[in-house]
């Protein structure tokens, strides 16, 4: 799943789409859940809420049902590989900003963002 979702662009193929839904819904039901949300996140390495899981959630659950279905997820693939990419990009930051080590501080700060 990693390096589908890493290697994938908005503009991919329904297939590959069709298969990463398939890898996050790891209970077989045919619907995307927060837990099984949440766990193709961490599984890309990145640290994510249950606060933030619901958020992203409810961007692509178009029908308000609380769980993703397949049209749902191939209709909303690009707002959820905009979230990972966004995502993505906070924790390289985040990363670069621990590696240098502003201060000892382990709060990043908008200007400090910027300075990298």
């Amino acid at each position: 799943l990693k390096a589908r979702l890493r290697a994938l662009a908005p503009a991919s193929g329904r297939l590959e789409a069709t298969r990463i839904f398939h890898e996050i819904d790891t209970d077989g039901s045919g619907e995307i859940d927060g837990t099984e949300l949440r766990g193709a996140l961490q599984a890309l390495g990145l640290r994510v809420s249950k606060k933030r899981t619901k958020q992203i959630l409810a961007k692509i659950d178009t029908d308000g049902s609380g769980t993703v279905s397949y049209s749902e997820f191939i209709e909303n693939f690009d707002v959820l590989f905009d979230e990972v990419a966004e995502m993505k990009g906070v924790t390289a930051v985040v990363h670069q900003y621990r590696m240098r080590n502003f201060r000892g501080n382990p709060r990043v700060t908008k200007s400090m963002a910027r300075r990298l």
